[in-house]
């Protein structure tokens, strides 16, 4: 009798381990059965390059939430490397001075600012162990502030060379999207480090227990600031192929895109209290939650009910990462 209940418990745990990839088929097949144009080719491609650029940033919100902290300012940091991009484009060749040149050099600016507010972050926080999501709600209405005053609050439309726009709307050999590419490129770097490194374990070790893992030897401070760091970069490197995308660049953009980033991370599942989750899983949060919103897409839901559906799934993955971890237990 025993040895039946652990089965049905390791049975119950094997089920809910992978439940995010259950729910992703099942919507798939549904959604087929609705509308079988979801099923093509293109459709998914899209989708893909739409989810993509969420899915960037998705990345290393695994990261930080695995270290046990979380950060809400990566929706203005899009705007603003965007916009800085477009600004130094703008006045650069106004000046005389050749626009790809202009882009590079924004696009370095953009990198080193999100590198520096990241930094910022993991300083202040590990100073005087102010809360995370104090310091990065504060830091959000900063960089937005910032964005709209350097564009002066208004779009700044297409002041990009041809190479750049290729980065939101090209697509390799014709076919793949080149924001999947980079997505899944960032995702294979991001899986090595927190797998197979030093870095990586000393991550999920401050997320389990910071102040044991210091104990251990591990530098608390740079492993907060790897992921600090992380996550801003990600956010500048998605505002890239965001504006890329849409052809301009605007201060407003991305002001709902942390809430979606986290609930990729969530649904993926990794733990909001830290020391666990999956880079692997946030791969199948990122196509469940893009799969989910081409498709209430394409049969037309209201975008009230869109809200409806997806707050429900995000809370349905915190129960269910809860159930599971008591069965853990």
């Amino acid at each position: 009798m025993k040895i039946a209940k652990l089965d049905q418990k390791a049975l119950r745990l094997m089920i809910l381990n992978h439940v995010t990839e259950i729910v992703l088929v099942l919507i798939c097949v549904a959604l087929w059965i609705a509308a079988p144009t979801f099923m093509t080719w293109s459709n998914w491609m899209n989708l893909l390059r739409s989810g993509s650029v969420k899915g960037i940033i998705a990345l290393g919100v695994t990261m930080i939430l695995i270290a046990g902290k979380i950060d809400l300012s990566t929706g203005s940091q899009v705007a603003l490397s965007g916009v800085i991009v477009a600004v130094f484009g703008k006045h650069m060749t106004a000046a005389g001075f050749d626009l790809s040149l202009a882009c590079v050099l924004g696009m370095a600016a953009s990198l080193l600012l999100a590198a520096l507010f990241g930094t910022f972050h993991a300083a202040i926080q590990n100073k005087y162990n102010i809360p995370p999501f104090i310091i990065t709600l504060a830091t959000q209405y900063l960089l937005f502030g910032l964005g709209a005053t350097i564009c002066n609050n208004y779009p700044i439309p297409n002041m990009f060379p041809k190479w750049f726009v290729q980065l939101g709307m090209g697509r390799l050999f014709g076919t793949i999207p080149y924001p999947v590419i980079i997505f899944m490129v960032l995702w294979g770097v991001c899986y090595v480090v927190m797998e197979h490194t030093t870095t990586g374990r000393s991550i999920y070790a401050i997320g389990g227990n910071q102040e044991a893992a210091r104990l251990s030897g591990i530098n608390v401070f740079k492993a907060k600031a790897v992921v600090f760091v992380t996550v801003q970069v990600c956010a500048a490197l998605a505002g890239w192929v965001n504006s890329a995308m849409v052809m301009n660049a605007d201060w407003t953009y991305a002001k709902d895109w942390p809430m979606d980033c986290i609930t990729m991370a969530i649904i993926g599942g990794t733990s909001m209290t830290g020391g666990s989750g999956r880079i692997w899983g946030t791969l199948v949060g990122v196509v469940l939650i893009s799969v989910l919103i081409n498709g209430m897409t394409i049969l037309n839901w209201n975008i009230y009910i869109q809200y409806i559906v997806r707050g429900a799934i995000l809370l349905g993955s915190l129960l269910v990462m809860t159930y599971r971890d008591k069965l853990r237990d």
